[in-house]
């Protein structure tokens, strides 16, 4: 149930906020610069582009975490996250790809994106709101990857990584995150746990 997810990220989000030694934590869809969430794209009055695009399902706190910068606009905030809203940020890599000129409030569709693998969304158009610097370029398949962000409470069944920034040794907090997510949920596994 998307609600009950919502409200399972929303109480998980606050209690590792709280653990001695995190600095910040946010969530996301997929690990950072190891996988994407690939999705492709229609933008406003043009057919669905068949080259692929990371979807990140996020909060707030992502720019604090991932150490990004905004280019212009505003990235996604708490009032996204309580409406549910349909806006999104994009890196500088997308707007490059798809945006000549103005770039904040043009719609992006994404058509293909099934939150549970079953049912695409009842809306799939968003509103640009912002955007991010690229991440500079990692010898991984990701650097040409353009991105998108969006408040990770349109679709928080496809969320499923939380990401934190410690003070201390990352390994440290590895069973307190565990007892935090078990104090929630007894039957939700910590499938992995690695520090990057």
């Amino acid at each position: 149930n998307a609600d009950t997810q919502d409200h399972f990220y929303s109480q998980l989000l606050d209690r590792v906020r709280q653990l001695p030694g995190v600095r910040a934590a946010t969530i996301d869809g997929s690990w950072p610069l190891l996988d994407a969430n690939g999705m492709r794209v229609q933008i406003q009055g043009q057919p669905i582009d068949q080259r692929y695009n990371a979807l990140h399902l996020v909060d707030p706190s992502f720019l604090a975490v991932s150490g990004r910068t905004l280019r212009t606009g505003h990235f996604i905030d708490q009032r996204e996250i309580d409406q549910h809203a349909q806006e999104m940020v994009v890196s500088e890599g997308f707007a490059r790809r798809y945006l000549s000129g103005t770039v904040l409030g043009r719609i992006v569709h994404l058509p293909q994106f099934s939150p549970d693998r079953q049912h695409p969304l009842t809306n799939d158009a968003f509103t640009i709101v912002g955007v991010i610097k690229d991440v500079p370029v990692f010898a991984t398949y990701l650097e040409d990857l353009p991105e998108m962000f969006v408040p990770y409470s349109v679709a928080p069944q496809a969320t499923g990584v939380l990401l934190v920034k410690t003070a201390t040794p990352a390994e440290s907090l590895v069973e307190p995150l565990r007892r935090t997510v078990a104090d929630i949920d007894k039957q939700l596994p910590v499938t992995d746990a690695m520090s990057l």
